[in-house]
């Protein structure tokens, strides 16, 4: 048999035998015979191969997918530039580093004519450079794709980054940001595609062209909706490329249905100039839409020109990732037969088992019992991945009668599907109230121990919806600012009023300026701020900065305590975290009390706030049950619209999503909020359900009554919060009658 990598010389081929153009030609294909079936076709606008496996009637079965994406599935028409550009096309949007739509027409820059020399990157006898800058697309007959303007003289002639394939008078267009193909010309330099022969470049040039980009229209399949979709393409940044952070490019998407911008996670492109990358990143689909645009988008205001090779773009259902779940330490109370006894434990899941930690101190005389502790409540062993129910040992346990003896290196056993008890090495006998020893006050106990856990999997389908998605807002004070001068003896909220970045566009600025922040997560707050000089500062007179979260003062970030009179400037600044669920805000409060007025520096130097998402809730099993019950609450009144209900006493929170009052979504679906209230007399009204701080929803009915019971399913993503609020004042009565359950579906 011979294999196609033996094949030399002219019998070296392409793998395919049949070429199309796209499926409506593939399905349509005409004359094919039965000598036909078996051999490879490519379909052109995908980049995939199909098999025909029956010429009549015509049947393909595909053969590969192009990206080798887990779920084979590609949104994108034109992946790799093989054949041209299409689909791909420029666009012009207002100035801002979030695009608009990603649809903005975009005109070419200016159009000449000149003479062309083969093997010259020179074009001569140019009449006019009216228009050319560096870095602009340039295109015409005999000059390569992808060819840019690399400088010129005014009015002679325009040097390109690559060399002319023809002789002869040449009509030209220059196009200020633009996308080609790029393919390999023999001679000239940097024309290396990514893949195969062909990527895509954007070129930009040497002027500032925030809102520009370029995009691509894609549509999903309806059992995509409401999925977290991947976005995956390999790139090389060129020439003068700024990336990180406050990267030149960044990701979108555009929900074409909804008219609205949805930043993936991560955004960025964070490789830089001098090797290829692949850029990996994800969004969650709308629930209502299957029509998107993919936006590369010019987000700086740099002067500089740049090229930007990308190549193999996927968007798609995300890959099945299988793991082992290892969840973090969760505190618990551990039940157990011992009275008089105080017992402390923590516990985390680690694959199919849980791993159980138990340190005991007792109070008095335990009673004439067997010795055992308790599991987590609503959890139980396992027993068929026990080898020996009565016999496994499953840890290790140690005791130290007070002042006498230690026991170390005893065997943890099973004692029923919920507890486990300890066996006396040597004595084949578990612990009582007499062995190892008579247990009395002081006397402590520890267990270390693992057990499987019914209805756990040590391999499960791992979350995408870890919430990553990159916030960040640096804002400066100028002249413009509110509050150029900082009152004397009283707070005032800091107008810092000149953006210089803000990845939301999130930040309200003027005299009540916060920053609201749009997704949960722990954020760092830091800032910093510059008064004048000023005659009137004298010994202890303090000048500082506290931090606001939701008009509620948090703490001091900084202060500064004059140890002495003078007439210098005064800075103070610091930095600080804090925990945020979307829709909640933060400002910050200034304070001086020199005696007067003092002037804010608004050079924009001194003055600033830096805001920075640091984290985000964990990632977690696709397949596990989210629930919580709580009960209770401090009773009290609550302002219509304003006050979040609050239920207080914890029985069960699978994830930690309660904080008391609001609940904090740990993974997208589907969840159903269940509850009650009791009131201190009746009262006409609703309860509100309110999504990220907006009511959406009124859950109960507008009755005069002292109960009020609530249920709603609703659809929520990763961040998402969720709390309970009143449409009218009224005060609850506190007591076990007010109870939330919630759980995912």
């Amino acid at each position: 048999m011979s294999y196609h990598k033996d094949e030399t010389g002219a019998s070296v081929h392409v793998l395919h035998a049949l070429t199309y153009a796209n499926s409506v030609d593939r399905v349509a294909a005409a004359g094919l015979i039965a000598s036909d079936v078996g051999k490879l076709a490519k379909q052109t606008d995908t980049g995939r191969y199909y098999l025909l496996v029956n010429h009549s009637p015509v049947t393909w079965s595909e053969a590969t997918s192009p990206t080798g994406g887990g779920s084979g599935i590609n949104y994108i028409t034109n992946t790799g530039a093989e054949n041209d550009a299409a689909n791909w096309s420029a666009y012009a949007d207002a100035a801002a580093a979030t695009p608009a739509d990603g649809d903005g027409a975009v005109a070419s820059s200016a159009t000449g004519t000149g003479t062309l020399t083969a093997g010259s990157a020179v074009i001569t006898a140019v009449p006019s450079t009216t228009g050319v800058v560096v870095g602009q697309l340039i295109v015409g007959t005999g000059i390569p794709t992808g060819a840019t303007v690399s400088s010129l003289v005014a009015n002679t002639s325009i040097t390109m980054s690559l060399l002319a394939t023809a002789n002869g008078s040449v009509a030209w267009t220059v196009f200020s940001v633009g996308i080609s193909r790029l393919i390999l010309e023999t001679g000239n330099a940097n024309t290396t595609p990514l893949r195969t022969n062909a990527s895509f470049l954007v070129t930009k040039e040497a002027s500032n062209k925030q809102g520009h980009g370029v995009s691509i229209p894609f549509t999903i399949d309806y059992a995509d909706l409401a999925q977290v979709l991947s976005i995956e393409f390999d790139y090389a940044p060129l020439a003068t490329f700024t990336s990180g952070d406050l990267s030149d490019l960044r990701c979108y998407i555009y929900d074409v249905t909804n008219g609205a911008i949805i930043q993936p996670t991560p955004f960025t492109i964070q490789g830089g100039t001098g090797r290829p990358w692949p850029f990996r990143s994800s969004f969650q689909a709308s629930s209502n839409s299957t029509s998107y645009r993919l936006i590369l988008h010019i987000a700086t205001t740099s002067t500089f020109s740049f090229s930007f090779k990308f190549d193999n773009v996927r968007i798609g259902p995300q890959p099945i990732l299988l793991g082992a779940p290892i969840s973090e330490w969760t505190a618990y109370t551990p039940g157990g037969s011992f009275t008089n006894t105080t017992r402390t434990g923590f516990w985390r899941r680690a694959g199919d088992s849980m791993e159980i930690q138990i340190d005991g101190l007792l109070t008095g005389t335990p009673g004439a019992v067997i010795f055992s502790v308790n599991l987590p409540s609503g959890y139980s062993i396992d027993t068929s991945k026990l080898s020996s129910v009565s016999t496994k040992v499953l840890g290790l346990a140690s005791a130290s009668d007070s002042g006498t003896a230690a026991y170390a290196g005893q065997n943890v056993i099973y004692a029923s599907t919920t507890s486990v008890q300890v066996q006396q090495i040597g004595a084949s006998a578990t612990w009582t109230q007499a062995i190892p020893y008579t247990w009395a006050i002081n006397d402590t106990f520890s267990l270390l121990f693992e057990v499987p856990i019914a209805g756990w999997g040590s391999s499960v389908v791992m979350s995408q919806d870890t919430d990553t998605r990159v916030v960040a807002a640096r804002y400066q004070i100028s002249v413009s600012t509110a509050n150029a001068a900082l009152a004397n003896g009283a707070e005032e909220v800091i107008d810092f009023d000149t953006k210089a970045d803000d990845s939301h566009n999130v930040v309200t600025v003027g005299a009540s300026w916060k920053f609201t922040a749009p997704v949960a997560g722990r954020y760092r707050i830091s800032t910093a701020l510059r008064l004048s000089a000023t005659a009137g500062w004298a010994a202890n007179e303090v000048f500082y900065l506290r931090l606001r979260k939701n008009g509620s003062v948090v703490q001091v970030i900084s202060s500064r305590y004059m140890e002495s009179t003078h007439s210098s400037t005064v800075s103070t600044g610091g930095s600080t975290q804090i925990s945020l669920n979307a829709g909640d805000y933060i400002d910050v409060l200034g304070y001086q009390d020199s005696g007067g007025a003092i002037n804010v520096d608004t050079s924009g130097t001194y003055g600033w706030i830096d805001i920075e998402r640091i984290s985000g809730p964990a990632t977690i099993a696709a397949s596990e049950r989210v629930n919580l019950f709580y009960s209770s609450n401090a009773g009290g009144a609550k302002t219509a619209s304003v006050t979040d209900i609050d239920w207080s006493t914890r029985t069960s929170d699978s994830h930690g999503a309660w904080s008391g009052t609001v609940f904090t979504a740990p993974r997208a679906g589907f969840y159903l909020f269940q509850g009650m209230i009791r009131l201190t007399a009746p009262v006409t009204a609703q309860l509100l359900f309110f999504l990220n701080s907006v009511s959406t929803h009124a859950i109960t009915d507008d009755d005069n009554a002292d109960f009020k019971a609530f249920s709603i399913s609703y659809q929520l993503r990763a961040g998402d919060t969720v709390s309970i609020r009143t449409d009218t004042n009224l005060t609850l009565s506190n007591g076990f009658s007010n109870w939330i359950a919630i759980s995912s579906q």
